[in-house]
């Protein structure tokens, strides 16, 4: 399938029309669309990943082996990874870079539980110009062999019933089919299985088929650059 039917004009920052819409803009601007990131966002790369932020060296493990396991899973097509590890400890950063080097497609919990509901209720009210089919985008989404990151998982987005029952969907095609895929959450096993339900966890976190990092030694890397910015001055 073509990359550019994950997004839809829907969801195309400044787009008037859809077919040619690509065309018209620059091609740093086209990837950031195809890979799921606004025009202004920054894009993080992996050389700019600190693991020695950590001040621990338990810390500085637990980055490392994120960045060496997410390093490894941009580089293969057959391959599950699921990040565990508290606000700010790199997980957001590493996904996007990894996207950003795949030309895959990165959106958060939030996103899709937004998208899902928004392509329901346009196609509830056919009075509209515009609407989408949820559940072609979902098996767009689903069946498209490229690298897909799902961040913030977990996080009360996705709530349960007729949306958490399409995020199954999409969680199974990608498990069954073995299209890489990456999860992260701030959640520990337990507490995402009472927020995710047993099916979505059992997948994402297989040990035969998934590789699973939980960096529960690392802090928030946001707050040391923080504090050393405060020390510098």
């Amino acid at each position: 399938m073509d990359r550019v039917d994950l997004k839809t004009t829907k969801y195309l920052k400044d787009s008037e029309s859809g077919d040619n819409f690509f065309d018209s803009y620059d091609e740093d601007y086209s990837k950031r669309l195809r890979c799921g990131f606004t025009r202004k966002e920054t894009i993080p790369f992996f050389k700019d990943f600190k693991t020695d932020l950590q001040p621990t060296d338990g810390g500085r493990d637990d980055a490392r082996r994120m960045f060496k396991n997410v390093k490894k899973w941009s580089e293969s097509k057959i391959r599950w990874l699921t990040l565990i590890g508290g606000v700010g400890v790199g997980k957001t950063h590493l996904l996007k870079s990894a996207i950003w080097e795949t030309d895959g497609y990165y959106l958060t919990a939030y996103e899709f539980d937004r998208r899902i509901k928004d392509f329901q209720n346009g196609m509830n009210d056919r009075s509209k110009d515009f609407f989408v089919d949820p559940d072609e985008w979902l098996d767009r989404l689903a069946n498209a062999d490229r690298h897909l990151a799902i961040d913030d998982i977990g996080s009360g987005y996705i709530q349960k019933g007729w949306t958490q029952s399409r995020f199954e969907r999409l969680i199974d095609i990608r498990y069954r089919n073995n299209f890489p895929t990456a999860i992260a959450t701030n959640f520990d096993g337990d507490n995402l299985e009472a927020e995710m339900g047993e099916r979505i966890v059992s997948r994402i976190t297989d040990v035969n088929y998934a590789t699973c990092i939980v960096a529960d030694k690392c802090v928030d890397m946001r707050r040391v650059k923080k504090i050393q910015k405060e020390r510098e001055k």
